[in-house]
């Protein structure tokens, strides 16, 4: 049975109540449908992402299994992802009122899918929520634009009903699996206008059947304000978090003023706001001047909109209060977790890698390691990106301690996962640098508060923040350039190619010792508890590196690969730590890097700096302000230059390196103080 009725006009006046509901509903059991049918050329309500019909882009009727009556559609993915690609439309774009979507699904053991929900009738512009379905038996929901969303469990090898409802007025979306509530978030985009059925990879398999949604729009009427978003993130008990709260008109009059508290453990605060003009179905953000400190279990956190427009009461006091719940993760101690992220300025879509990576080194400083791994562009180091590579499936993947494969956007997850697994060890970092900045030594020691035994190994990384080179080859592809692919951190603000001079590149991965796989058995056949281990790595350091902006990422991998614990500090945190004398695990390297050309570190300097070039050069001149050369050497040299201060004083000062045939190498500015 097929049925759709669109629209069905239900008037219904409520005494307080100012709704006028247009309800939408529609459901499709595929029952009407021939075997073989390709749904989108027989119906209206179905269509493809690109809208051709009828080919390898549609879903056929089968009838192997089914949820109810004898048909449902069948989904099966290649290693490329699709080519079904099928969309089933709203009618509409939905940003109030009340919306439910279900549909029964059947997913083999081991195998997965994905779908998401689209916040634009333009398909492709807007991201409502993805879903990933796992091949374990999870589903990962979350919304692009924030990372909201959680996971649920479903049962493979067994058809299940799906149902995710959106009170769209307070902004609260609620997933359940056979009728049972498993998931509750807010989603910053809070828009629908269809669902998009797609096998992501050659593991998708999935049967749908029994396909429904209702919407029932809202009509603003009178003075209203909903409490519309809480902006208080999770983490880990004891953190201190920001509070932002946002107010939604959904009355026709101006709201020019409110009260807006915010409750959590027992602690109120409250702000109070005029002076403003929220029309009708606008928003309002308001940054509360306390902070909430995450306590221990799940509990309530509420937000609550009053006073609006010095009325005692709104229209609507319904939607004046919404409340969520939060559980903060308890980290075990010493544990630090690892995201190890692929991805490359050629890439349009990793700016959301980016914007991820720099999310969770804020939010979780001190437990989180971020790595960058680049791939085709200048700061690729060929020896790590062939290493994630084995592990991720396209740009931009990240794995958190070298587990699955994942989107950038649901890290936090797969974090909050991992930070609560009791370590088998607590790393340490140490670090000596030579006194012309040519090397590094570190040292990673491990204390092992658990025995272990087999191939247990230790790699030691070094990473680099705030990489900017005035070179095309670092401008960033964007595909987030003009907000139609929702918020990205303000990559919305720039362009579809962002130029290199406007890109600031962290977390970098410079170099990796002694292998992405790291040495067998590094520890030997065991190791017990209150053992010290201590191990070596040497590195000389690329042209190019600001030794100041690096850090140090050390890893301790279990016997199956998977990254049990790290440590994480800045080189010179790392020499403050002091250096500490172990077994040498590699000699010393000099990493393939191929935007390595020339440096002068440290810059400002006192009293001396080094110079490095991998080009010969067979001259060198130092100018001051007024233009005036104040220092000459005439002596070739390729490597390593010591300038002292001594030779010109204090002031700003240009460097020009010149080649055998007079022609500048290289200008750059110095400051010696």
């Amino acid at each position: 049975m097929k049925k759709l009725v669109t629209p069905l006009w239900l008037l219904a006046i409520f005494f307080l109540s100012p709704f006028i509901l247009n309800a939408q509903s529609f459901t499709d059991d595929f029952e009407s449908y021939n075997v073989g049918d390709y749904v989108g050329s027989k119906s209206s309500d179905w269509t493809t992402w690109s809208g051709t019909t009828g080919g390898a882009e549609d879903a056929k009727v089968v009838d192997d299994t089914a949820a109810s009556g004898n048909n449902s559609i069948y989904f099966k993915g290649t290693a490329n992802g699709g080519p079904q690609d099928v969309v089933l439309l709203f009618h509409g774009l939905y940003e109030t009122g009340m919306f439910e979507y279900s549909m029964k699904l059947f997913v083999p053991s081991g195998k997965g899918g994905y779908f998401n929900f689209q916040g634009d009738q333009t398909i492709g512009n807007i991201w409502s929520v993805d879903c990933n379905i796992n091949t374990d038996g999870s589903m990962d929901f979350s919304v692009p634009a924030s990372g909201a969303g959680g996971s649920v469990q479903y049962t493979q090898d067994n058809w299940f009903e799906l149902k995710v409802t959106a009170d769209m007025n307070t902004n609260i979306w609620k997933v359940f699996i056979d009728g049972n509530q498993e998931l509750e978030f807010q989603n910053v985009t809070n828009k629908v206008a269809s669902i998009d059925l797609f096998p992501i990879d050659a593991s998708s398999e999935f049967w749908v059947d029994d396909v429904s949604y209702n919407i029932t729009p809202y009509t603003p009427a009178g003075t209203n304000a909903s409490a519309f978003l809480i902006g208080l993130d999770n983490g880990l008990v004891g953190q201190e978090k920001d509070i932002v709260g946002t107010i939604k008109n959904l009355g026709v009059t101006d709201i020019t003023s409110f009260d807006l508290e915010f409750s959590y453990d027992g602690n109120t605060v409250s702000e109070s706001v005029t002076g403003i003009t929220v029309p009708s179905l606008g928003t309002h953000e308001v940054s509360f001047s306390g902070t909430a400190t995450l306590a221990q279990g799940n509990k309530a956190y509420s937000l609550t909109v009053s006073n609006v427009n010095g009325l005692s009461a709104d229209d609507n006091p319904a939607d004046d209060s919404k409340s969520l719940s939060i559980q903060p993760v308890s980290p075990a101690p010493g544990k630090i977790v690892v995201a190890e992220e692929g991805t490359g300025a050629w890439c349009q879509w990793c700016p959301r890698g980016a914007v991820a990576m720099d999310a969770m080194q804020h939010d979780f400083e001190g437990y989180f390691a971020g790595i960058a791994v680049h791939n085709g562009d200048p700061m690729a180091f060929d020896e790590y990106d062939q290493g994630l590579g084995g592990l991720i499936s396209g740009y931009p993947s990240a794995v958190v301690d070298r587990g699955a494969d994942i989107d950038p956007g649901v890290i936090e997850m797969d974090f909050m996962e991992r930070i609560q697994m009791a370590p088998a060890a607590v790393l340490t970092n140490g670090v000596s640098i030579a006194d012309d900045s040519s090397s590094v030594a570190v040292s990673v020691t491990a204390k092992f508060g658990q025995a272990i035994s087999g191939d247990w190994r230790m790699v030691c990384v070094l990473t680099e923040d705030g990489i900017n080179r005035d070179s095309s080859a670092y401008a960033q592809s964007n595909a987030y350039a003009g907000g139609s692919n929702g918020p990205m951190g303000g990559y919305e603000n720039l362009p579809s190619k962002v130029p290199a001079s406007q890109m600031i590149y962290d977390h970098v991965a410079r170099a990796i010792s002694p292998s992405f796989e790291g040495t067998p058995n590094t520890f030997g056949a065991s190791a017990s508890i209150g053992d010290e281990e201590t191990r070596v790595y040497y590195f000389n350091t690329g042209a190019l590196w600001d030794l100041s902006k690096m850090h140090v990422v050390g890893i301790l991998l279990d016997e199956n690969g998977r990254i049990n614990n790290a440590s994480y500090s800045s080189l010179f945190e790392g020499v403050e730590n002091g250096f500490a004398s172990g077994e040498d695990v590699t000699g010393v390297e000099t990493p393939d890097q191929p935007d390595a050309e020339f440096s002068i570190y440290p810059n400002p300097a006192n009293q001396s700096t080094t110079i490095r070039s991998s080009r010969e050069v067979n001259k060198l001149q130092v100018f001051d302000v007024t233009g005036k050369l104040v220092y000459e050497d005439n002596q070739t040299w390729k490597g390593y230059y010591r300038l002292n201060q001594n030779s010109f004083g204090e002031g700003v000062f240009i460097i020009n390196l010149f080649n055998n045939q007079g022609e500048v190498l290289e200008t750059e500015k110095l400051i010696f103080y």
